[in-house]
């Protein structure tokens, strides 16, 4: 049964001045229209002047047959710019109504089900996800005309090709798998998914307050519902708004659509022992593979290829076996023997005497460091980046030249 109507009827206008109206919204609901919901996930709200007036951040209701069922109905609710407000919903049910009528199967060997309604959009006055740069609602229905699949990789397949025409990156946020033992284990794949755009969510907060945190989470809204419904994927529920600029040539600067295959990885080592310059290799893999590729992605690969190839010559370096000859105490050279003194003034160095010694040669390697041009300079620079993780890890390093 559908009750999109009479939810939309009894909650208007989908957002309340604090979580007792809410309560006593939802409760004439389920009072006038028979149905249970309970709240599967909740976020508190902490620190915050509103927090006993509020109680919640956010709030996930769900039909209360979902646990013996398949029911998908839900109710999204989140704390915005002081109110409650009903965010998401889906209100289509599988199971009995107040007239004893049940949406089941019937002699046919396919389920009598109602027509779906038309996929659910969040209202613009429920969306405060920051400013809206980009909308692709007309040309997401254009390209993904379909509401329903038969397969997962049918939905795959559009969503791709919906992406590469767009530039929308899409990545799968929730989801929850078909048992392994089940028939659409390998066919559905997912019982529910959720798409969102890359740039959903906000960042870590860090506590350093002159270096801002390095992530493209920008709290984007867009994102699609995926649900299972009669043995086919449904979209639910979608929003194809971006609060940021979305281009088909801006796709191509991201990390997934500049990854290598390991094909193309094995190509590239091969040209790698040849020590070619950062721009020739940046040309080459732009060329041959048609992939956008920065400078800094050449030096990382250089920095991995080396690295690697260090690790095997390590492998293979014979260790070298050291016949001493156990003297006599009598016969040691008195010219070798260190006296107590020295031996004692070795222990007795503090930092700053140690700090003092090591000035000119830090000062020495900052010099060879720093005049070197550009490839060289970074090459050194990850040089010692491996030096001193090694020496964290407890461990002696081995120099080996190349």
């Amino acid at each position: 049964m559908d009750y999109t109507d009479a939810f939309v009827n009894s909650l208007q206008p989908l957002y309340f001045a604090s979580f007792d109206e809410l309560k006593l919204r939802m409760k004439e609901f389920e009072e006038s229209s028979g149905l249970q919901y309970s709240i599967k996930r909740s976020v508190r709200l902490n620190d915050v002047p509103q927090r006993d007036q509020f109680v919640y951040k956010y709030i996930q209701y769900v039909c209360a047959y979902q646990r013996c069922g398949h029911c998908q109905s839900f109710i999204n609710v989140c704390h915005s710019y002081g109110t409650l407000r009903v965010c998401k919903y889906w209100m289509v049910h599988s199971h009995l109504d107040n007239n004893g009528l049940v949406e089941g199967p019937s002699s046919s060997s396919e389920p009598v089900l109602p027509p779906l309604p038309p996929l659910l959009q969040v209202p613009d006055h429920v969306s405060d996800d920051g400013d809206i740069l980009t909308d692709q609602t007309s040309i997401f229905k254009e390209l993904v005309p379909l509401r329903h699949f038969s397969s997962f990789s049918d939905l795959e397949k559009m969503l791709t090709d919906f992406q590469q025409a767009t530039g929308c990156l899409l990545v799968k946020r929730n989801s929850i798998r078909f048992p392994p033992e089940s028939l659409e284990h390998h066919t559905l794949v997912y019982k529910s998914l959720t798409y969102a755009c890359c740039h959903y969510g906000n960042g870590r907060v860090r506590s350093i307050k002159h270096q801002p945190p390095k992530t493209r989470k920008m709290n984007c809204p867009c994102e699609i519902r995926i649900g299972c419904r009669a043995k086919k994927l449904h979209i639910i529920a979608f929003v194809m708004r971006h609060n940021h600029p979305v281009a088909a040539e801006l796709a191509e600067n991201y990390p997934e659509n500049r990854r290598l295959t390991e094909k193309e990885k094995d190509e590239i080592n091969d040209i790698l022992k040849s020590s070619p310059s950062n721009l020739a290799v940046k040309e080459h893999i732009e060329r041959r593979f048609g992939k956008h590729c920065s400078l800094n992605d050449v030096r990382q690969m250089k920095y991995r290829f080396r690295k690697t190839q260090k690790l095997r010559s390590a492998r293979n370096f014979p260790s070298a076996k050291l016949d001493c000859e156990i003297t006599e105490e009598d016969d040691i050279n008195p010219a070798y023997e260190l006296s107590a003194e020295t031996i004692s003034s070795w222990s007795e160095q503090t930092k700053d005497n140690k700090l003092s010694q090591f000035v000119p040669y830090s000062q020495k390697l900052a010099e060879l460091v720093c005049s070197s041009d550009n490839e060289i300079f970074y090459e050194r620079l990850d040089f010692i980046k491996e030096l001193i993780e090694t020496w964290q890890t407890g461990k002696q390093p081995v120099l080996l030249t190349l």
